[in-house]
């Protein structure tokens, strides 16, 4: 009992600390966040859209702030204005859809802990249609908040590059200052689909490998039957699906939308939100949904710097004489610094036609 109440008291220190920290930085990047992407929204009720945002403003992007410029001062520059990635930052994780459709837990330091929220049956199983308005049950749904270590792994994202500070002025004067407006905007929206596309791509092949639901040649109520079955397992009602473009036409019932080369919303078809990612196999689809708040989901993004240069690309040319290094330029690649969590399967399933 000593040490179970001494780890509590540790605990709730850890606890402490940990807001007193984010109170520092909010008030720190504040200014930053606010000049980058507007005021956070107001929040009148818990089950407002508008929550993920304002936990975007509140809880992710000052972390990842603070974690950037510690990144600087290791000597990174990414050889930009550090104000310019600060800007970069705060709108592409604004502009990004998994944070719609998952939860973000940033790390302050490159090892550390998630936590989410469990839902498990008293009755060890259940069925949705108990919870239909009208049906009387005695199931009972026990709710935990479980721990996983995490560690941030270095990925890289698509081949982008960041115009060095030469680069910059030249196309400044070349071209003037919408120009260079526009390639920012123009690689704000290249990240953000790069890791739109990296979490995407680890949440459908992690829930293949365990949760798929095959589809027959005859669709009539199948979705609905995915549904249910994974209402049945989650014990949380679906409200989203990400298809491949023949899924999307098919669960939609139409064609009638711009296909994009990024993760794009298509609208609301079955009682869910739709979107669709030209990059996922056509006759297959991720469902998935009840995600209400940091710890409640089945899959958390743990950013811990955003943006990281590669090393400078060089040329080696060996003669009699010398052996002569010429830089190619001030750009580099971008890479990212973070960690990717499924910890709970049971919340998604993988729709595949057969």
């Amino acid at each position: 009992m000593k040490h179970e109440k001494k780890a509590e008291e540790t605990a709730s220190k850890g606890d402490l600390a940990y807001k007193v920290q984010l109170e520092k930085l909010r008030k720190k990047w504040g200014d930053v966040i606010y000049s980058s992407i507007g005021p956070a929204p107001s929040i009148c009720h818990a089950s407002d859209p508008d929550v993920k945002i304002a936990s975007l403003h509140k809880d992710v992007l000052p972390v990842l702030l603070e974690n950037q410029e510690a990144q600087f001062k290791r000597g990174d520059q990414l050889h930009a204005n550090p104000d310019d990635v600060y800007d970069v930052i705060c709108k592409v994780i604004m502009r990004m859809t998994m944070p719609k459709l998952i939860s973000i837990q940033p790390m302050i330091q490159p090892a550390g802990a998630i936590f989410f929220l469990k839902y498990t049956s008293c009755k060890g199983e259940s069925t949705a249609s108990e919870y239909d308005y009208g049906v009387k049950s005695d199931v009972t749904i026990n709710l935990t908040i479980e721990r996983q270590a995490c560690a941030a792994q270095t990925e890289f994202l698509q081949a982008l590059w960041l115009f060095g500070s030469e680069s910059a002025r030249d196309l400044s004067v070349v071209l003037g200052g919408d120009a260079l407006h526009t390639l920012k905007e123009a690689m704000i929206s290249a990240i953000a689909g790069a890791l739109d596309r990296t979490l995407m791509k680890n949440l459908y092949y992690g829930v293949r490998d365990q949760r798929v639901f095959e589809l027959t040649e005859h669709p009539t109520g199948e979705f609905s039957i995915a549904a249910k079955a994974l209402w049945k397992r989650g014990l949380r009602p679906p409200d989203w699906i990400v298809g491949g473009l023949d899924m999307t036409v098919e669960f939609i019932g139409n064609s009638d939308f711009e296909v994009k080369p990024e993760i794009f919303y298509v609208g609301q078809a079955r009682g869910m939100h739709v979107w669709c990612d030209v990059m996922m196999p056509g006759k297959a689809a991720v469902m998935g949904g009840g995600h209400c708040g940091p710890l409640d989901s089945g899959f958390i993004w743990s950013p811990y710097v955003l943006l990281m240069p590669t090393p400078r690309e060089v040329t080696v040319t060996n003669s009699p004489t010398k052996i002569d290094i010429s830089v190619l330029d001030d750009r580099r690649r971008i890479m990212t610094r973070h960690a990717m969590t499924l910890c709970n399967p049971d919340r998604y399933l993988v729709l595949k036609r057969k």
